[in-house]
């Protein structure tokens, strides 16, 4: 596969235009395009852009780079594409109107690569675009961005066009309902024909890439049915859009036989030829058909990805297996501890488990020393017992602080106090157990209980403002100096991957140790910064002066002593959205940053760690946060404006 994907790549490479795109092939014969018309268009490349989207080999960057920035290029000043290229000749010898399938299908490969692309006043101009073209509110969709006058022709709706505009939505907003009926419709009818494209197989390839609902299964069993005895679907492009469907379907299917086939019909030069994939503009009252070896290769690439992408998720299938064991293994003993102490114990305590049974970061917690073994470059086999134990330790860690928390926030139930005792008594235990005769280790996890409780100390001291009813009176804001408060509080987190390095043989004075600990330090700040981020409101509003609170005040620079909740509040939220947040989106990137820089210096730690894995959450929510502040103030301004 790596192979075939290489010498295709450069064929890519190759045969792309100085300019960045590609040509077309136009054929009267569907399926030789040996003498074809060569044209230059938008919509072949934008499907090229979207089909490599996911491929980030050095070859595929570099043919991206000079694609993308060529597609965006190709946009009119109104947001819309057409489908021939700017400089094509055809746009005056035989012009077309722009349409909603270039566009979208373009907006939709952009999104793809980089969806920083697409800002808030492209988005705008596509609302602008969709409601000028659409039959009913949310959809579907004309075609043609034409004037309801013109000949009906041009006022036609069409299956694909709506499925490419349901996909750029389902990237960039919400899925509409209307769009989402006419392709179940399409489905329960197997009827997947459009005038703009030969056969059904591009048609299929829209719906499957767009549509989630409960009809999947029924597209897969058809697209199935269309295989062929030799195990593929007759031709290199409709076999690579048949298994492309297949895969974003979820379908369980074995390709051997369908990649065989592709392998074999891959020409010396690495590319795949050319078939009918779109219709193109008729001469003489004769048919054309649009296709490119250039289209078909990326297309094969994007369907060998998704195949390899899917075989990962399957081996990942298998640690989720052993991991399930762990988790189950871990909540069974914690509910068998507390059954001990009698039943309402066990029902008060119950309370607080089931809500960290019910989201994923529970999960995440019981198995960060599950996920850090096999972060490391040589793992010995696990030990299921000793990764159960870190497992309970960090489980019982976590009882025992959020309970305490809600203490310290003034919301604390006395009920709970004693199952928290419990908790961090056995949290203590398990460590000792799991790492019993790592002396150095013992005392780092003392140490570690200590500093969260002088943090945890000094945030109620110094943290908090008088409140009563409306009211808040404001005194000295906190000096949070370096943020290291923000990780200490949290720090618990750090033991058990800290643990795992010790039971691997290092010791706790080792360079990557230390690292670890530091690249911890980071990440803890950066998720406590990005939570204290969304709630800011909240906590201000219980008179909690956070680090993203005081970083307001200090820039609206309050000056009252009492200030009452709902005029203040305007006020920050306003100075929130124009200053605090990007500066506070910074800060979160520069601990990210300096995470990532401790653990390059790390030589036990594999690149792709679970570590790295936590930073890139916090630096896709930071992306996407910065991303809404530049979306709402550039749709504001564009739809604002000649609506």
């Amino acid at each position: 596969m790596q192979k075939a994907r290489e010498k295709a790549l450069g064929y890519l490479r190759r045969t792309q235009l100085k300019n960045g795109g590609f040509i077309s092939l136009s054929s009267p014969n569907k399926n030789n395009f040996t003498s074809s018309l060569r044209y230059q268009t938008v919509f072949m490349p934008a499907f090229i852009l979207s089909a490599l989207s996911q491929d980030n080999s050095r070859q595929s960057v570099l043919v991206k780079r000079k694609l993308a920035s060529w597609l965006k290029n190709q946009k009119s000043p109104h947001g819309s594409y057409n489908y021939w290229a700017k400089n094509a000749p055809q746009r005056t010898e035989t012009p077309y109107p722009d349409d909603l399938d270039d566009t979208f299908c373009a907006l939709s490969a952009l999104w793809l690569n980089d969806s920083s692309d697409i800002d808030g006043s492209l988005l705008a101009q596509a609302v602008k675009l969709l409601i000028a073209t659409e039959d009913q509110p949310g959809g579907p969709y004309r075609t043609w961005l034409v004037p309801k006058t013109v000949d009906k022709v041009w006022l036609d709706i069409d299956l694909a066009v709506n499925a490419n505009v349901a996909y750029f939505l389902s990237l960039a907003a919400e899925p509409l309902p209307n769009l989402t009926h006419m392709m179940e419709q399409a489905i329960a009818n197997k009827s997947f024909h459009s005038p703009y494209y030969p056969d059904e197989y591009p048609v299929i390839y829209f719906i499957a890439r767009s549509y989630r609902e409960n009809k999947q299964h029924d597209l897969a069993a058809y697209i199935l049915s269309l295989r062929n005895q030799a195990g593929h679907w007759g031709t290199p492009l409709h076999t690579a859009l048949a298994i492309s469907s297949l895969v974003r379907l979820g379908a369980k299917v074995k390709f051997d036989s369908s990649m065989a086939y592709l392998f074999s019909t891959q020409s010396e030069d690495g590319s795949w030829p050319a078939e009918a994939f779109c219709i193109d503009p008729a001469i003489d009252g004769q048919t054309y058909y649009c296709g490119a070896p250039a289209l078909t290769t990326a297309f094969v690439l994007e369907a060998l990805l998704l195949i390899e992408s899917s075989s990962h998720k399957k081996q990942a299938a298998v640690h989720d297996q052993q991991a399930e064991k762990i988790y189950r293994n871990v909540l069974g003993a914690v509910n068998k501890k507390y059954r001990t102490h009698g039943k309402d114990m066990q029902k008060n305590i119950h309370k607080v488990l089931r809500d960290f049974t019910g989201n994923n970061q529970g999960k995440d917690i019981v198995l960060l020393p599950y996920a850090f073994h096999h972060s490391l470059i040589q793992p010995s086999k696990p030990d299921y017992q000793f990764l159960s134990m870190l497992g309970r330790a960090n489980l019982y860690g976590w009882l025992a602080y959020t309970i305490y928390d809600d203490f310290l926030d003034d919301e604390g139930d006395a009920r709970m106090l004693s199952g928290a005792n419990i908790a961090m008594r056995e949290s203590l235990r398990c460590f000792r157990e799991a790492m019993s005769g790592c002396d150095d280790f013992l005392e780092f996890v003392d140490q570690t209980f200590d500093a969260i409780d002088r943090a945890n100390n000094w945030e109620v001291t110094y943290c908090r403002f008088d409140k009563h009813k409306n009211k808040i009176t404001i005194d000295k804001l906190p000096d949070w100096k370096t943020r290291q408060k923000l990780a200490e509080r949290s720090f618990g987190h750090a033991l058990t991957p800290i643990a795992v390095l010790v039971r691997h043989g290092l010791d706790m004075n080792n360079k990557d140790v230390q690292q670890t600990i530091l690249a911890i330090k980071h990440y803890l700040i950066a998720r406590q910064l990005n939570d204290d981020l969304h709630d800011w409101q909240d906590d201000f509003a219980r008179g909690h002066a956070t680090y993203v609170v005081t970083e307001i005040l200090k820039d609206i620079d309050v000056q009252q002593k009492t200030v009452d909740l709902k005029q203040i509040l305007p006020v920050m939220q306003r100075v929130f959205w124009h200053e605090t947040v990007l500066d506070i989106c910074k800060v979160i990137s520069s601990h990210t940053t300096k995470a990532r820089k401790a653990l390059q210096s790390c030589h036990t730690i594999n690149d792709t760690n679970i570590i790295i894995t936590l930073l890139d959450g916090i630096d896709t929510i930071n992306a996407e946060t910065k991303k809404s502040v530049a979306n709402a103030k550039g749709f504001l301004k564009e739809y604002g404006s000649k609506k």
